[in-house]
Formats: C-alpha cells, structure tokens, sequence
C-alpha cells in the first residue's frame, strides 16, 4: 500500500510536473497558431492587393493604349486632311499654271506676229529712206529745211 501511494504521489508530481511543463508548451502553441492565423490573413490581404494592383495596372495600360490609338487616328486624320489640302493646292496651282501658259503662248504668238509686222515696216522705210538718198524721188526747199516728196501708196501703213 506504501507502494501505492508512493506511485499514486509519484503519479500526481509527474502529472504536476507535465502539466508545468505542458503550460508553456500548450501557450506557445496557441500563441503560434494565433500568429499563423494572422499571417495566413496578413497573405491572403497581400494576395487580393496583389490582384487588386495587378487589375488597377492593366485597366491603366488599357486606358493609356486607348488614348493613344485615339491620338494616332486622330493624327492620320489631320495629316490626311493636310496632304488632301496640299493636294488641292497643287492641282489649282498646276491649273492657274497651264492657264498662264496658254495666255503667255498666245501673247508671245501676237508679240511676234506684231514683231514681223514692224520689221516689215521699218524694212520698207528702210527701202523708201535709201531710195530717197540716192534721189530717187523729188526734193523740196522750205527754207533750210528740204523735204522729199514721196508718190502715193509709197508710204506703208502702220501696224
């Protein structure tokens, strides 16, 4: 029965003294669970801000890519809006052109037709002034001044 007790004493120190060693054991373990909850929650938390950035940034670059498709249709627009004007600008450029040619290729046409028309003339004059020298036709005195008499029809006409 000493023996019993003994073991039964025994029994309860050892029990005690598990226990005693247990308690830091067991709070330690609570506590370690406590923080592996909020670190699986502190993950989770990190995982959605992730996904929330990740979204945030590729609705950004959708955004900017949009803007940008705008800026550069909106820019073939306007230099295609300017080549066409430039274009028209050519064309009624290239017309008054070819209308200024024609006019200056008909005037210089009548300039040289009124040209030979002169020359004409003065050859004829010419002709009439060195017959007129040689005392071809009659001469007349009105003071100091002698005045030649040309027949009719002699004298060409202006052009």
């Amino acid at each position: 029965r000493r023996q019993e007790v003994g073991i039964t004493q025994l029994r309860e120190g050892l029990d005690r003294s598990i226990q005693g060693i247990d308690g830091p054991f067991l709070r330690l373990a609570e506590k370690l669970g406590k923080e592996v909850e909020a670190s699986a929650r502190q993950h989770q938390d990190f995982l959605e801000r992730r996904h929330e950035l990740h979204s945030e940034s590729r609705d950004n670059l959708r955004r900017v890519q949009m803007s940008e498709m705008r800026h550069m249709h909106e820019l073939r627009a306007r230099w295609s809006e300017k080549l066409r004007e430039v274009d028209e600008s050519n064309n009624s450029m290239f017309e008054a052109l070819e209308q200024e040619s024609a006019i200056s290729t008909k005037t210089l046409s009548l300039l040289q037709g009124e040209l030979v028309s002169v020359c004409s003339v003065v050859s004829k004059l010419a002709a009439i002034i060195s017959d007129a020298e040689d005392g071809k036709f009659p001469v007349m005195r009105h003071g100091a001044l002698k005045q030649v008499v040309l027949p009719k029809g002699l004298r060409p006409s202006l052009p």
